[in-house]
């Protein structure tokens, strides 16, 4: 009599090609994902930039209602921008603390502008403004915020 040969004793290991189909189809869908991701971040940190910037803009409108005096200079400037973060917390009571931007404010007095300045990544060495003339960023620099 002859038998039938045993099918459950058959190896059920991966085979090197199995292995490498799977690796592609990982390795594609990280070539597509990671870009996006990236400018999700992107824009998430320019969110945030111009929340601040917007927090700026209001902390001046203040500023200037509380220290007006006729033809004197009204609006916060800082002196110098390495120590502007610094200045922006003693005159205006924001902390403006940021990874990804520095923060300057400058002006005659009569007048303000603040840049927030991209320091890395996509859009590195771009700007965003706000200026007392209206409350609206211009974040037209970089097309990813």
């Amino acid at each position: 009599m002859r038998r039938k040969p045993n099918l459950s004793n058959k190896n059920s290991a991966l085979t090197l090609l199995e292995i490498l189909v799977t690796l592609v189809i990982l390795g594609i869908a990280f070539a597509f994902g990671t870009p996006s991701y990236r400018n999700y971040l992107e824009r998430n940190i320019g969110i945030e930039a111009e929340s601040k910037l917007t927090t700026i803009y209001n902390a001046e409108k203040r500023y200037r209602k509380d220290n007006f005096v006729s033809g004197a200079n009204s609006y916060f400037v800082c002196s110098d921008a390495a120590n502007c973060p610094q200045e922006i917390q003693d005159n205006l009571g924001l902390i403006i603390s940021d990874d990804h931007f520095s923060y300057m404010i400058s002006g005659d007095g009569n007048g303000f502008s603040v840049v927030a300045t991209r320091s890395d990544g996509a859009c590195s060495g771009e700007t965003m403004t706000v200026n007392n003339s209206g409350s609206a960023v211009d974040k037209s620099a970089c097309s990813l915020w």
